[in-house]
This record gives structure tokens, sequence and C-alpha cells, in this order.
């Protein structure tokens, strides 16, 4: 299950920021290995699990491959194509702007 909260900004931050966003899902019984879809927007997403979140380069072939990058923070921008592959196993939380 997915559960999402968005926040709006207050009226100082709003010409900058479109909205704050929480978000939690539960990945512990089955491995999630999400794609990064493209995206119109700048985002700057903090883990606040304590494990790190594995992303997977798209080049890798295979979202199941060992190649990757582990982060506790990821910015994104714009973007045409996927840009990888989020995986883990566990109960993921993040927080968004």
């Amino acid at each position: 299950m997915v559960s999402t909260y968005e926040i709006a900004p207050s009226p100082v931050l709003q010409p900058f920021v479109r909205c704050f966003l929480y978000r939690e899902f539960d990945a512990t019984a089955s491995e999630l290995c999400r794609p990064m879809v493209a995206s119109h927007e700048f985002v700057i997403t903090f883990n606040l699990n304590d494990e790190q979140v594995l992303y997977r380069p798209p080049e890798s072939g295979s979202p199941q491959t060992d190649e990757g990058m582990k982060s506790m923070m990821v910015m994104t921008g714009t973007s045409t194509q996927h840009t990888g592959f989020m995986v883990g196993k566990y109960r993921h939380r993040f927080f968004s702007i």
C-alpha cells in the first residue's frame, strides 16, 4: 500500500515550491523495483529510512543487476526518458520538495 500526503507551501514559498510530498510504502513482502520516470520539474527527495536506497542506471540493462548507487538524497531535474530504477526490500519513507 502506498500512502501519499501533499502539503502546499506557505505563500512566501509558492513562487518557488509547488508542494512538499511525504510518501510511504511497504516493500517488505517483495522487492520493490520502481522505474524513475521522466519528470517535468526539479525534485529533491530525502530518504527518511536508516537504509540507503539503491538506484540503478538504465544502462545496466536489468534492474536485477548489482550495479548501482546508494544514496540518502536524490536530486532530479527535467528529463525526457526514465533515468533508472529504485530498488529495495523494506519499508520506504520519502520527503520530497
